[in-house]
């Protein structure tokens, strides 16, 4: 989803809250804005044109046998087939349904309400996705009827977050090579949370649901108030790559639901992986940019011009759109005159990737040690977000 598309999809379901006094019709509702934004996002359009879906025999054995384990109950060993063949052939319904299946067999709502949705989207007339799905978001979303403001904000947030991940799920793409990370570089053992993404030297605000990370949340404020954040994967438990943030604030008083405000410090690389009570504990390798020793005048001309035109950029986003994306991410941080004073690069940077985050994969952005680079990708970002806005203009 472009920003402006996303933050429309939260503003319908804004409304149709307000206005909704039945948790069935209103549930109902949020399924069919989520399926026409992913629907309608142009870099669907594309990714399906340029990767059409081609099966073989032996993708339609690796999905049989993937029903039959899951049949069978072994639902963890069928998501390494799903996670695969939904990765190699985002078109494939059947399989991005399956694996909603095998997901909900692992006890993984949240992101089997994301499978579901990627299937339905592929196949609006399903009966039996639209009812699965239907089922996960009643149970995930709040709707006590007694107290609306207390549930909008998370339905909202959780409702975006499982669209974006249902979109993501449907677009093809080649992922960047590895950094080279240097032997020497410090290691630590830090507990993960997967689904979302982070980035250094940002700020955002965190909603967690589910009781194992919110006892997660209480033994890092009793230690070092730090945790890793890493996407979830098509073919692992999560991506191999993430960020660490401090936590700043937590509020445990949102009836059941965690929120916490984190600001991003390191990224890492995981070297393996266990779980410890439900969540995973990693150990994970540090790095940070290579800093450039050539060419820092040429550097600081492309620095000094990108921030301008991400700021001309966001400045002239619908108010609405901003003032959205400005509560769980803050304002545009300040200009830093020196592009190479932090380890990873000034703040700017990464914010403006966080505010234009559908149309790259985050991997490819958390693995690049040259910040001259992400520049050029900014800038490649934002002639893409004005093509898009062009072809989905706001109403």
């Amino acid at each position: 989803m472009t920003l402006s598309l996303e933050i429309s999809v939260a503003l319908k379901i804004e409304q149709r809250f307000r206005s909704s006094d039945n948790k069935g019709s209103f549930i109902s509702g949020v399924i069919d804005d989520a399926v026409t934004a992913i629907r309608e996002d142009p870099a669907i359009t594309a990714s399906q044109a340029s990767h059409p879906l081609c099966l073989t025999d032996e993708l339609r054995d690796g999905l049989a046998q993937a029903r039959g384990l899951s049949l069978d109950g072994k639902h963890a060993e069928a998501l390494e087939t799903l996670r695969k063949l939904v990765t190699e052939n985002p078109k494939w319904q059947e399989a991005h349904e399956l694996k909603g299946r095998a997901l909900e067999g692992v006890g993984q709502q949240s992101e089997a309400a994301s499978a579901y949705l990627s299937s339905l989207a592929l196949d609006v007339e399903n009966v039996g996705t639209r009812e699965q799905l239907n089922k996960i978001f009643s149970s995930l979303l709040p709707f006590s009827g007694a107290d609306k403001e207390a549930d909008l904000g998370f339905i909202v947030t959780k409702a975006v977050d499982i669209s974006r991940q249902a979109l993501k799920d449907l677009i093809y793409r080649v992922p960047a090579p590895d950094p080279d990370i240097p032997e020497d570089n410090p290691e630590d053992d830090i507990p993960i949370y997967v689904l979302s993404v982070a980035f250094p030297n940002v700020t955002q605000t965190l909603h967690m649901y589910e009781q194992r990370y919110q006892l997660m949340v209480r033994r890092c404020m009793d230690g070092t108030k730090e945790f890793g954040v890493c996407e979830t994967s098509n073919t692992e438990s999560f991506v191999p790559y993430g960020t660490t943030v401090t936590i700043n604030k937590a509020d445990f008083s949102f009836g059941g639901v965690v929120q916490l405000e984190a600001e991003g410090t390191r990224r890492f690389k995981v070297l393996r992986h266990s779980m410890q009570d439900g969540y995973h504990v990693a150990r994970v390798k540090f790095f940070s940019d290579v800093k450039e020793r050539e060419g820092i005048e040429e550097l600081k001309t492309l620095y000094d011009a990108v921030y301008r035109e991400v700021r001309e950029w966001f400045n002239n986003l619908p108010s609405d759109v901003r003032d959205r994306f400005k509560e769980n991410h803050g304002d545009m941080p300040q200009f830093e005159e020196d592009p190479q004073a932090r380890d990873d690069g000034a703040a700017w940077v990464w914010w403006a990737f966080g505010a234009m985050r559908d149309q790259y994969e985050p991997q490819d952005i958390l693995k690049s040690t040259s910040l001259r680079q992400r520049l050029l990708k900014v800038q490649d970002l934002l002639q893409e977000q004005k093509r898009l806005s062009e072809m989905c203009p706001q109403q």
